[in-house]
C-alpha cells in the first residue's frame, strides 16, 4: 500500500489507484522470488526454517540479465504504439529458462559426491 501511494502522483493521469496496487503488490511478492534465483539465495520460508534457498541461476549483480531487461524495456519504448513489457518481459523469460537449463544442481551434487568418493 505504501508503494502504491507513494507512486500514485507520478502515474495517477495513466494508471488508477487499484491497477497501481495491485502492480505494487504483485512485485512485492515476487520479489523473493528474483531474490532465490541469485546465488545469494534468500530465507524464502522463514517463520517456517531458517533454510536459505538459492537457485544459483543469475548472478545478485548481473549485467547480462539487466541488460537484456532494459534493452528489452527501451525497444518497446521505441516502438510504434508505445510503451508494452511484454518484448522485455519475454527476453529475460528466455534468459531465465537457458540459466535453469544450463544449471543442474541434481547432477553437480552427484559428481561432488562421487568425487569425494562418497555415492
Amino acid at each position: 500500500m505504501l508503494g502504491a501511494a507513494l507512486l500514485w502522483p507520478i502515474f495517477k493521469k495513466r494508471l488508477s489507484f487499484a491497477r497501481l496496487y495491485r502492480y505494487s503488490l504483485l512485485g512485492y511478492l515476487l520479489s523473493g522470488l528474483l531474490d532465490a534465483c541469485t546465488s545469494y539465495g534468500t530465507h524464502l520460508l522463514w517463520p517456517f526454517s531458517d533454510a536459505r534457498v538459492a537457485w544459483h541461476l543469475i548472478s545478485v549483480i548481473d549485467p547480462l540479465f539487466t541488460g537484456a531487461l532494459l534493452l528489452g524495456l527501451a525497444a518497446e519504448r521505441l516502438r510504434a504504439g508505445g510503451a508494452r513489457p511484454g518484448g522485455a518481459l519475454s527476453r529475460v523469460r528466455v534468459f531465465t529458462t537457458r540459466a535453469c537449463a544450463g544449471n543442474r544442481p541434481g547432477t553437480c551434487a552427484i559428481a561432488r559426491a562421487r568425487s569425494d568418493g562418497g555415492c
